[in-house]
């Protein structure tokens, strides 16, 4: 578990600044924009990232990570650099026309993403700022794949000073209107970087020997990208596009203002958790795809992976539930307060989550896109139907409760694929691991949301702490005290 627990830390600590940083910019946002203002920003970013999983960009480069993981094992360059040169290809290809597609019909997505058809305009940085996205996504996964993820953390500190800088002073200076050009900032600012970090030393001489050693190797190469990615997008589609369709879905049934709630419970519980996801996408994913068809070691390294996530999130989860009532009000204003109820239960559902991903990873890594978009259709349908009936039902509350039964579904979904379709699972102390941490978080947030005053904060503090105190003990007992700490962070 020590290589695992070196890469969460690792980006951690590039997070750590992001995290500082993003809540500086969230109080200064809420502060000048309100609650109607956070919530455009939010919908900005959902219409980019819901083209960037159009344009197929997230699978073709799941794709070419696995590809170039196991030609770097198997010690076949050729295969390596055509699937770098195929995923290229692809990617600009696709997030072309995307682009193109945006902008020509900017008025229709101006009026169901945004609102409001007179919005349209916002929409040409919006294409502009996918387009980026994009190109940035496959320089991060050429990073991934070849597994330097300092680079990775570096990038991410870049973007974590860049998007302040950007931000602050245009929505000082224009408010709302400047918001286009606030997410295409941090597009170009997140390109930047993942371009300067790009290892080109590496991939010229790979790149020649693809193309002059065997010219129909990329075109074969992309061909199986291509392949690979149309089911690891619609299953994208499914899982995280459902997830950022919902402030759409918010805007429609419960108005501006609510999307701004449901975007501050969201930074909240999404900001913490962004380490984590950093390390499974650039850490954990290429060590699985490297373990080709062994069995034992796919199985061995999901149930590390998972148990080292649920021993750093959890105790972070419980603490942020127990605060929430204060944070909420701290880190916004007294005007975004309708957010606690659905941050609380966003909180509760992040422990199964994060175990649901994990697992997710083990069934793409072992059965192939195939077996994942099924999972993913299956959860993206379950979220979707549960979330419209408690949005309808219960406002943001049921939201809320909706993101927790559809947490706790994925989690048993992939839990059944992982065994029947990748032929692993997870061992039994994990899973008493997770039920531990699921139950802690319930807890927490019924003491917290009885409304007992400074008890029932005291109360649901000392839960949180005894969380805290069992991982810090497990950790301690992993990394073998002082002696494993110091070597922690000096791999080999």
């Amino acid at each position: 578990m020590k290589p695992i627990l070196w890469a969460i830390g690792l980006m951690s600590g590039a997070s750590a600044v992001s995290v500082v940083l993003g809540l500086v910019t969230a109080k200064i946002t809420a502060s000048v924009l309100g609650p109607a203002g956070v919530g455009l920003l939010g919908l900005l970013q959902s219409t980019v990232g819901l083209a960037v999983i159009g344009a197929m960009t997230g699978g073709v480069s799941a794709g070419m990570v696995r590809d170039v993981s196991r030609a770097r094992a198997d010690g076949d360059a050729r295969a390596e650099a055509s699937a770098i040169a195929g995923a290229w290809r692809l990617c600009l290809g696709f997030a072309i026309g995307m682009a193109t597609a945006m902008v020509l019909g900017r008025s229709a997505l101006a009026r169901v993403f945004l609102g409001d058809v007179e919005r349209s305009s916002a929409v040409v940085p919006l294409a502009a700022a996918m387009f980026l996205t994009a190109v940035t996504t496959v320089q991060v996964g050429v990073i991934s794949a070849y597994h330097q993820i300092g680079r990775v953390a570096r990038i991410n500190i870049s973007n974590s000073v860049a998007g302040p800088l950007i931000l602050v002073p245009l929505v000082l200076m224009w408010q709302a209107p400047a918001l286009p050009w606030v997410v295409l900032g941090g597009s170009v600012a997140t390109a930047a970087a993942s371009a300067f970090w790009y290892p080109r030393d590496a991939l010229g001489p790979l790149a020649s020997l693809a193309y002059a050693g065997a010219p129909g190797t990329v075109p074969a190469a992309s061909r199986r990208l291509l392949r690979f990615a149309l089911p690891f997008n619609v299953s994208a589609m499914a899982g995280t596009g459902v997830q950022l369709a919902m402030p759409v879905i918010v805007l429609h049934a419960l108005g501006g203002a609510a999307v701004g709630f449901f975007r501050a419970a969201a930074g909240i519980s999404l900001t913490y958790l962004a380490f984590l996801q950093s390390a499974l996408g650039q850490d954990y994913y290429p060590r699985l795809a490297a373990c080709g068809d062994d069995r034992l070691r796919v199985a061995r390294l999901v149930d590390d992976q998972m148990r080292a996530m649920l021993l750093v999130a959890g105790p972070i989860i419980l603490v942020i539930l127990a605060a929430a009532p204060v944070l909420v009000p701290l880190i916004y204003t007294r005007d975004f307060v309708p957010a606690v109820a659905l941050l609380e239960w966003q909180l509760a559902g992040d422990v199964l989550r994060v175990a649901a991903i994990t697992m997710g990873f083990g069934v793409l890594a072992r059965a192939g896109s195939g077996a994942f978009l099924t999972i993913e259709l299956v959860n993206g349908c379950v979220t979707l139907a549960l979330s419209l009936l408690g949005v309808r039902v219960g406002g943001l509350s049921g939201l809320g409760l909706a993101f927790f039964a559809s947490s706790a579904a994925a989690a048993i979904v992939n839990a059944v694929a992982l065994r029947r379709v990748a032929g692993t699972t997870v061992a039994g102390r994990t899973v008493l691991l997770l039920g531990a941490y699921t139950a802690a978080a319930l807890l927490v947030r019924a003491i917290s949301s009885a409304g007992a005053g400074a008890a029932g904060t005291l109360a649901a503090g000392v839960v949180a702490l005894a969380g805290v105190a069992l991982s810090l003990r497990s950790l301690w007992t992993e990394v073998e005290g002082w002696r494993g700490i110091r070597k922690l962070f000096r791999p080999a």
